[in-house]
């Protein structure tokens, strides 16, 4: 940092521990894993910036992936569902079916997010309102 501008990168090398400058005109942080903010994942890269006191640009570009797995930092493939799967709600019931009647589970991600979001507000009030399955017919 000078005068409040990025103007580099210091990094680490993680198989000898030596620690390398790169300075830079602009610079640009792709460290992934964003969409773990939703507490399915991590957003260290952008709370490493933001902690810097630098500007985070075109956040409304994250893409935020309905069936993460909360709290285990993982997610289930979307091609479960392809292959049968289906989501069920706190209470064992299929859901989708009230929000999406001819995709069903199949819906797209905007879709299946709005959905998801739904039916832990309306439907399922209850200590589990965050638990959802993804099961299958096999």
């Amino acid at each position: 940092m000078e005068d409040g501008e990025c103007v580099g990168v210091i990094a680490l090398n993680q198989e000898d521990g030596t620690i390398h400058r790169f300075h830079a005109h602009e610079t640009v942080f792709a460290t992934g894993g964003y969409g773990r903010a939703y507490f399915s994942c991590t957003g260290d890269g952008n709370a490493m910036v933001a902690r810097t006191g630098l500007l985070l640009q075109d956040l409304e570009f994250v893409q935020f992936h309905p069936t993460g797995i909360y709290e285990a930092g993982c997610l289930i493939t979307e091609g479960s569902r392809g292959e049968g799967g289906y989501l069920l709600n706190s209470k064992g019931e299929q859901f989708m079916e009230r929000y999406a009647p001819t995709a069903k589970d199949l819906a797209s991600r905007d879709v299946m997010s709005r959905s998801i979001t739904l039916e832990i507000r309306y439907n399922c009030p209850s200590p589990g309102l965050r638990t959802f399955r993804i099961t299958s017919n096999y």
